[in-house]
């Protein structure tokens, strides 16, 4: 890039230039030039040289600045005849300048040695691009080899799927009956389609009824909040026991649930603590009971709000117990029936 900017220097002033080495040359040259002039004073010290000899030393160097300047005179002569304008040219080196600025700027490099080294990674891509159709063809023997795969283990977890359809429904229309729907109906339903996806050729739903008369319908769609709780419980709670989980997190598993059906899901996390770590956040005294330990979420407004979290002893799990069956207004037949929560435990 370099040799361009000075080529299009060069070419830019091609006028200018050629003006200043002519008026050089003329200034050397022409008769009342430097030249001339330095003649009349060869010629004259030449003269005086033979009236004291050691004017000679004069005329001899007169003489040498003389030839210099002849030669000067002769090297500007055909520089200047050498300068050619030349328009085509010229537009050729801005358009190539033009083009190279914007490639820089493009490309976000400092010179032309950087976009050279781009140029090069940019040919070995087309290299590679130009080789698609065999690359292609390889990848589409790769992709038919694999989607036969894919339908083979789409189709045997379909198949495993169906083989358990019938024990899973039993066991949680079981389970929901023992948490007080006794009419409990839960279906699993499966479609199976020809294009696999991240599920498999499954699309599965899950259809719940709580009245015998009733047609099971997408849970979604048909199931109140309580039924929601205790179908998630009983779901999670037949993972957990198949799959070994270490722990399982509940966030008020026991919306819309109260009495004997909440000492019931307080039974099952029970019996699901024997095998993983249970963590539940509950408001009912029923299922804090069961816990092995006691936390007490609270929050305290000083210097902002804070929010606290504190393991209850025997008496202040007694205590806490007794608020959440009577209020802040705590009865001795709260604290006793408090007692006997834990004491049952």
């Amino acid at each position: 890039m370099p040799e361009l900017e000075s080529e299009l220097l060069y070419l830019e002033h091609a006028t200018e230039l050629k003006t200043a080495l002519a008026q050089t040359e003329d200034a050397l040259l022409n008769e009342t030039g430097i030249i001339s002039l330095l003649r009349i004073a060869e010629n004259q010290t030449q003269t005086a040289s033979n009236f004291q000899a050691e004017l000679q030393a004069l005329h001899d160097r007169i003489s040498t600045c003389t030839i210099e300047l002849k030669d000067i005179a002769d090297d500007i002569s055909k520089r200047c005849e050498s300068i050619e304008m030349n328009p085509e040219r010229l537009e050729q080196v801005r358009e190539r300048l033009d083009l190279i600025y914007t490639l820089l700027q493009k490309h976000k490099v400092a010179d032309v040695s950087e976009l050279l080294d781009l140029q090069k990674v940019l040919e070995n891509k087309i290299s590679k691009l130009n080789c698609s159709d065999e690359n292609i063809d390889k990848l589409k023997k790769e992709e038919n080899l694999l989607n036969i795969e894919l339908q083979k283990l789409a189709t045997a977890l379909s198949e495993s799927r169906k083989g358990t359809i019938k024990q899973i429904e039993s066991h949680l229309t079981a389970s929901l009956s023992n948490l007080g729907i006794p009419n409990a109906n839960f279906v699993i339903e499966i479609n199976t389609t020809d294009t696999p996806s991240r599920s498999g050729i499954d699309k599965v739903s899950f259809l719940f009824s709580a009245n015998k008369l009733q047609k099971p319908q997408a849970v979604a769609q048909i199931a109140s909040g309580g039924e929601i709780s205790r179908l998630m419980l009983c779901i999670k709670a037949m993972i957990a026991k198949s799959e070994n989980l270490p722990t399982l997190i509940f966030d008020e598993i026991d919306t819309g649930i109260s009495g004997e059906v909440a000492a019931k899901m307080g039974n099952i996390l029970k019996e699901m603590g024997l095998h993983s770590q249970i963590i539940c956040i509950t408001h009912l005294p029923q299922i804090a009971a069961k816990g092995s330990s006691h936390y007490m979420v609270y929050k305290k407004d000083e210097e902002g709000t804070e929010t606290h979290v504190k393991l209850l002893n025997q008496n202040e799990r007694v205590e806490e117990i007794s608020k959440m069956l009577s209020g802040t207004a705590i009865s001795s037949a709260a604290i006793e029936n408090a007692q006997d929560l834990l004491n049952n435990n």
